[in-house]
């Protein structure tokens, strides 16, 4: 049974009107090639992919191109835009939902029950007293509940997820700023004398940043104000942050989601 899956690509403001084809790979060997349906362009070098017929045991690549593969694994005229692995035992549940893995959903079940059954039977680890733990063990971790201070030391979690209070500045003399890194050092291009910008929800709002760190271990800043977050409504929203180069080029630096948290009263 064949599962959907979809992807999305941000190739860069200058990645546009590109009619994109994918090929799935096994290692060095290629599976399926030139699969041309599924591909929306959102703008701005934005697509995404989906794709409703991933065998089932397939793990490996999907490379997404222009062009078209020849006989075999002829490349000529084939340009490479971006590559993904992918692994089903990540993201597939055994079975998947309404295929019982057992034969039927009984059979399904009463492994449940047991599995419950045993975890029940075991002894509880939250029981056991806190105190006598090693430093750096759980143990001693839960031991401090209660003798701290929360602190929130970052707009900018380790998954690159932004967090912003509505109605609150943000600006790096009160340490909010966001600050966005690259992957690694010089994974973006040279941002020396770059613009940057950072879009919600697709330009809905734009926040004018500037390059903390061009070159090297990569930072770019944002200071959004307080009239500015309270354009945004609460919930969750997307987020990329652009980079108009010295020479022109419009390149996408990072892309993810955004948590607006509604601010209680205040000043």
């Amino acid at each position: 049974m064949a599962w959907t899956f979809t992807i999305d690509l941000a190739l860069g403001g200058s990645q546009t009107g590109l009619t994109l084809r994918a090929a799935l790979a096994t290692g060095a060997v290629i599976t399926v090639k030139d699969i041309a349906t599924g591909f929306t362009e959102r703008g701005a070098g934005l697509y995404s992919w989906t794709y409703a017929s991933m065998p089932d045991a397939f793990q490996g690549d999907v490379v997404f191109y222009t062009g078209a593969i020849g006989a075999g694994t002829d490349f000529t005229g084939v340009v490479v835009k971006a590559g993904v692995g992918l692994n089903p035992g990540e993201v597939e549940l055994p079975g998947k939902l309404g295929v019982p893995a057992n034969g039927t959903m009984a059979a399904d079940l009463a492994e449940i029950e047991v599995e419950v059954d045993a975890l029940a039977g075991a002894a509880d680890p939250l029981a056991n007293p806190t105190s006598g733990y090693a430093s750096g063990t759980a143990g001693s971790a839960l031991n401090r509940i209660g003798t701290g201070q929360i602190q929130i030391a970052s707009n900018l979690s380790a998954t690159g997820q932004i967090t912003v209070v509505r109605n609150s500045d943000n600006f790096a003399a009160d340490g909010r700023s966001i600050d966005l890194p690259g992957p690694s050092a010089n994974f973006w291009p040279n941002l020396t004398g770059a613009t940057v910008a950072l879009w919600f929800d697709n330009g809905l709002l734009s926040i004018t940043g500037s390059p903390l760190t061009p070159t090297g271990n990569q930072v770019v800043r944002f200071e959004p104000t307080a009239a500015q977050t309270r354009r945004l409504a609460a919930g969750t929203h997307g987020y990329t942050a652009w980079a108009t180069l010295a020479d022109g080029h419009v390149v996408a630096l990072a892309y993810g989601l955004a948590v607006v948290i509604e601010s209680q009263q205040g000043p």
